[in-house]
């Protein structure tokens, strides 16, 4: 999905604690057809489990019409383990497994800035994956930096990236996060001034 510059006025940026990892596009690299390129050939993680959710989800759906209460227990056991998969992808982030991993970010719905600590040219893409640490999410896009720009401290760059292809579930995924993530902070901030 492209997004236009209309579209960049329309979505809220926040600033949020989420893993990062991401690897430049070489010249020649071909994307897989919904714009994301595998890290490697193999099995897809990402879409074994959301073919397994997918599953969960319509075991759900029948067994809801006969029990209410073993739905939601088994909704609420998805959505753990949904939970320990980004944790364990957070983990590797923190192991060196990935190129990158932040802290803090600003992200929105059109893309993300976050400091990393080498160089990148404008215009160069990139693949990325998002670990939304507090909603547990992760989310897949390819991405064109926009700009580089050195900080102060030694050795150490302010990335900013756009989003220019990305799955519409990852976009909806992304969306939901800022806006719950947007609604917690004004909540906090109202809360602070009563």
């Amino acid at each position: 999905m492209k997004m236009t510059n209309d579209d960049r006025r329309r979505f809220f940026r926040i600033t949020d604690a989420i893993g990062v990892s991401y690897a430049l596009i070489k010249d020649g690299q071909e994307n897989s057809e919904e714009g994301v390129a595998p890290v490697e050939k193999g099995v897809n993680v990402n879409q074994l489990l959301e073919s397994h959710n997918l599953a969960v989800q319509s075991a759900l759906d029948d067994l809801e019409s006969t029990s209410s209460v073993a739905a939601n227990a088994i909704a609420a056991l998805n959505k753990k383990l949904d939970i320990i998969v980004s944790l364990i992808g957070l983990d590797n982030l923190a192991a060196g497994m990935f190129k990158h991993s932040t802290q803090e970010a600003s992200i929105s719905a059109c893309g993300i800035a976050f400091p990393v600590d080498e160089s990148m040219s404008s215009d160069v893409k990139i693949n990325l994956t998002l670990f939304l640490e507090t909603s547990g999410e992760q989310v897949a896009a390819v991405g064109r930096v926009i700009d580089c720009q050195s900080l102060d401290e030694e050795g150490l760059y302010y990335l900013r990236v756009e989003f220019i292809e990305m799955k519409d579930n990852d976009r909806e995924k992304l969306i939901q996060h800022i806006m719950q993530r947007q609604g917690t902070l004004l909540r906090s901030l109202k809360e602070q001034f009563e």
